[in-house]
């Protein structure tokens, strides 16, 4: 049986939440695990004891580090210290259900895949799941895709696979290494693997995402300008194309995928329309976003988040 090691960054952890996470990975059916930990809270150690009372069922590897890389960075290196045949990325506030690891290797070895992601429940903070599956209830792109599919000209905008659900090939990944310091880390993953091999998806929540204050993310978080948007959310896909063409300078959609990002940093509405295939998920808002004066983004984003939440985020 191959070995999987189970990639765990963590930093200043909510130590209820983190307990059950690590018991749920003690919990996997799987049986060859390793589970390596990295610290990138330098000013405060690993508390070895409480992992260890944890996690019994296989070994743990720690690594306190001494300067923060923040989570790009510290998951680029976590990739680069496993051991095992395949890497899953995992948080430090989720449940997974004790079948995960399982069936996503099942399934990467069923379809020759290089990779694979699952669905997940979404739960509050005190553990309710308020979405059993996202994906029943989603009507994002991103979110509706199948084993099979081709991904990574949309993979290359929008992320097609959330980081705790990927399992993926551990020589794959370490080609793509170091990954690019401004794009999340799964993002970035998600476009190399798809380019690189079939990446399969389990159709199955088997993930349980939770969400709380510390963690809400969203395409406006944090987002106070028009600047805001175009610097955080459109430059960063310039800088991962250029090391995706290090990477595949000969991938049969380069060029476009590169004018589709540049028509984004400039917010040209035709180019944005003509390349909408690859941002489905975004080309309504960001032609919206372009035609809008500054002064009114706000009511925009105000607009755009009520639509999101009636649509593909909404809780029940």
């Amino acid at each position: 049986m191959d070995k999987v090691s189970i990639l765990l960054s963590i930093y200043k952890p909510n130590m209820i939440y983190l307990k059950e996470q690590l018991l749920s990975l003690n919990n996997q059916t799987y049986s060859n695990i390793e589970l390596v930990v990295w610290n990138d809270c330098p000013e405060q150690e690993i508390d070895r004891d409480f992992f260890n009372q944890c996690i019994t069922r296989f070994p743990i590897r720690f690594y306190d580090n001494k300067v923060n890389l923040g989570y790009i960075g510290a998951f680029s290196k976590l990739s680069e210290l496993a051991e095992g045949e395949y890497v899953s990325y995992c948080d430090q506030d989720d449940i997974w259900e004790p079948e995960k690891v399982a069936k996503c290797i099942q399934v990467i070895q069923d379809s020759k895949s290089v990779a694979s992601v699952c669905d997940k429940a979404l739960m509050s903070a005190d553990g309710e799941i308020y979405i059993p599956s996202y994906r029943q209830i989603s009507k994002m792109a991103c979110d509706c895709w199948n084993t099979g599919d081709d991904i990574t000209t949309r993979a290359a905008f929008f992320c097609y696979g959330t980081g705790m659900t990927i399992i993926a090939k551990r020589r794959i990944v370490q080609r793509f290494l170091p990954l690019v310091p401004v794009v999340a880390h799964d993002l970035q993953l998600m476009l190399f693997l798809s380019a690189g091999g079939n990446v399969a998806y389990v159709d199955e929540p088997l993930v349980r995402y939770r969400r709380h204050g510390r963690n809400e993310t969203g395409l406006l978080s944090g987002i106070l300008s028009k600047k805001d948007y175009y610097d955080t959310r459109c430059v960063p896909t310039v800088h991962l194309l250029e090391r995706f063409e290090e990477l595949y300078p000969e991938y049969a959609a380069l060029k476009d995928m590169k004018r589709c990002a540049s028509a984004r940093v400039r917010g040209n509405i035709i180019e944005i329309w003509r390349y909408r295939r690859m941002i489905p998920d975004l080309y309504r808002y960001e032609i919206a976003l372009a035609l809008c004066p500054n002064f009114v983004f706000r009511c925009i984003k105000d607009q755009f988040v009520r639509f999101k939440e009636k649509g593909s985020i909404k809780k029940l």
